[in-house]
């Protein structure tokens, strides 16, 4: 059964990783991709942007609903995650090289802590901002002036989850390679 749990925990962790991952590139081609089709749209409120700002306006809004379903994934993995550490720390602690509080332990704890956090704070608060401030920077019956206030808060905002969910995949990757060195084998 530790075995068992343990492919859960690298599975739920690895998933969530390449999901990242993944959400980095997909993000990267679709604004590529729709800027090379020069894609417009007759729909609201996109239809008032210039030629030129609908392919960044679609790919943002193909993105965002990409993030939706991310943000899903990782609320899975997570879970999934923490539940396996819980039964490393209770059930299977008896694997645990040097016990609990072994230093590669603490280090992926720590580690592995910080994703989880910056994903409730990427979930509770900033990306809500975002979605807020992009709707209004793409609002026609708003003044031009209030919309750029509003891009300038988007970009400020965007900006600042590319870092944290850039260093919540640098901290999950490094919490999956501690982890190799958190457990004894279980055949010895």
């Amino acid at each position: 059964m530790f075995r068992l749990t343990q492919g859960f925990y690298y599975l739920f962790l690895g998933t969530w990783l390449g999901a990242l991952v993944m959400l980095a590139l997909a993000a990267a081609i679709t604004f590529h991709t729709l800027r090379d089709l020069k894609a417009t749209t007759a729909v609201e409120p996109y239809h008032s942007l210039s030629a030129a700002e609908q392919p960044s306006a679609l790919a943002g809004a193909v993105v965002g609903n990409v993030l939706h379903g991310l943000a899903v994934v990782q609320v899975v993995c997570a879970v999934g995650a923490v539940g396996c550490i819980l039964l490393q720390h209770t059930v299977w602690a008896g694997h645990l090289a040097g016990g609990r509080a072994a230093p590669a332990n603490i280090t992926r704890l720590i580690l592995l802590a910080l994703p989880v956090l910056i994903l409730l704070l990427d979930v509770a608060v900033i990306s809500p901002r975002i979605w807020q401030q992009r709707d209004l920077m793409y609002d026609p019956h708003r003044p031009a002036e209030l919309r750029q206030a509003a891009r300038q808060r988007f970009d400020r905002l965007h900006h600042l989850d590319e870092r944290v969910v850039g260093g919540a995949t640098v901290a999950l990757a490094a919490g999956i390679l501690v982890s190799g060195f958190a457990f004894r084998d279980p055949e010895k």
